[in-house]
């Protein structure tokens, strides 16, 4: 009797090993507050670059537990951060051609505008002001970036928040203290240890192509 493996079960099997390769993810926390102590978590920041994907980014901005929301509509309704676009070269016949990618945003919330060069508060001016409205803020703001890489988004951030509960209905917090990655640049990927029963299940598959192999063998030297 022989025993087939198929090309989908050996496929099946790269894509469990590669699904555990490991996301390159940076967070940071933003303690610093126009209206609260400052030394409290009260903002987290992932970006993630996407390994299918060079040069695009998925950021999660959200409120941590040191910030207390309340009312009817809390959350985040600005958010601003430094980012400066890729740039190309090509070569013509004149010679070399330098020219920068168009920075480009999706996913964002419907109703949420991109703005440049504007300010948060005393945390001064950045190059990109993400906006919402009243009726739409956020606990947490998810959106993606293109055009740009690692080492040209800053490290530094700030947020407005409304909905504060305590004495004050809103104020802006900023800060880039890190957690996890490389400052300025996003990690590199970095492999995650395969659980036990998906070693042993990629293993199993692999001695089964083994005794295919040395059945077809015999059957071919008996011939």
């Amino acid at each position: 009797m022989k025993l087939h493996v198929s090309k989908l079960t050996l496929g099946v099997t790269a894509a469990l090993f590669a699904s555990y390769a490991g996301a390159s993810t940076t967070s940071y926390v933003l303690n610093e507050s126009n209206v609260l102590p400052d030394g409290s978590p009260y903002l987290g920041v992932d970006i993630t670059e996407r390994a299918e994907a060079e040069g695009t980014f998925d950021f999660s901005v959200k409120t941590l537990d040191g910030l207390n929301l309340s009312g009817d509509n809390p959350g985040i309704q600005e958010f601003g951060f430094n980012v400066e676009p890729a740039m190309t070269t090509s070569t013509t016949g004149d010679g070399v051609e330098l020219a920068y990618e168009p920075l480009q945003f999706s996913d964002l919330p419907g109703g949420w505008s991109v703005q440049t060069d504007k300010n948060m508060s005393e945390f001064g001016r950045f190059d990109v002001r993400l906006k919402g409205t009243g009726d739409n803020r956020t606990d947490e703001l998810n959106f993606s970036l293109a055009g740009t890489s690692a080492e040209l988004i800053g490290s530094t951030f700030a947020a407005h928040v409304a909905g504060i509960e305590g004495d004050h209905e809103s104020g802006f917090f900023g800060g880039g203290e890190l957690q996890q990655g490389n400052g300025d640049e996003v990690a590199p990927p970095e492999a995650v240890p395969l659980p036990a029963a998906a070693w042993l299940f990629g293993s199993g598959l692999l001695g089964m192509v083994g005794v295919a192999r040395r059945k077809s063998n015999s059957t071919r030297s008996d011939v």
